[in-house]
């Protein structure tokens, strides 16, 4: 639990998140987005760091003749599925990612409107992958992007709070509710972005 803490919560990951903050956006819910995204990124820079600096040096004493780009890119799979993982799943706690906390948002299941069960959460997420066009939609239609409308979920106005505070819903986790399905459509979901992403890096 420590350790899951000072990982996302750190001086850097703060330094982050204080920045994301200060951007001159006037569009709240773009700000939210683009937050969410660089805060995640941050919580992981430091794994692609050190992954980069151990590549070079690799490529540089041993395998000379292979491609130190390629060998990055192998090695950088791991960290950047996890964060694929994250991001996928960063509404997980409530409704409510770190950012959604900041500026004040949750998100809601469009019939019950009650908060939206973590699957949903998850679903609305798949989208990223078309991320200019959930721009233009959320520019048009706040409170429900393309993620919404396949998820059954919209997004509403809640109370500002601290962003550590998904720490505290962590540690209310339902520890005997099964997560099996949502873990392995996550991790399907995230072996789809990789293929796709690789696919672009090769092309």
């Amino acid at each position: 639990m420590n350790f899951i803490r000072f990982l996302t919560f750190n001086f850097f990951t703060k330094a982050f998140l204080r920045q994301t903050c200060k951007l001159h956006i006037a569009n709240r819910r773009i700000k939210t987005m683009i937050s969410d995204y660089i805060f995640i990124l941050a919580v992981f820079f430091p794994f692609f760091m050190v992954i980069m600096i151990a590549s070079f040096f690799f490529t540089t004493n041993n395998l000379a003749e292979i491609s130190s780009i390629n060998i990055t890119l192998s090695c950088s799979l791991v960290p950047f599925s996890a964060m694929i993982f994250v991001i996928l799943n960063k509404d997980f706690f409530n409704g409510q990612s770190v950012s959604k906390r900041i500026y004040g948002y949750q998100i809601i299941d469009n019939k019950t409107n009650m908060a939206a069960n973590e699957t949903k959460c998850m679903l609305r997420n798949v989208t990223m992958i078309v991320w200019p066009i959930e721009v233009l939609m959320t520019l048009m239609n706040p409170t429900r992007r393309l993620g919404d409308l396949i998820a059954g979920t919209k997004l509403i106005d809640k109370e500002k709070t601290a962003p550590e505070s998904i720490m505290t819903d962590f540690n209310l986790i339902n520890k005997d509710k099964n997560y099996l399905g949502l873990i392995l459509l996550s991790v399907l979901f995230t072996i789809l972005f990789n293929s796709f992403a690789l696919g672009l890096t090769f092309v």
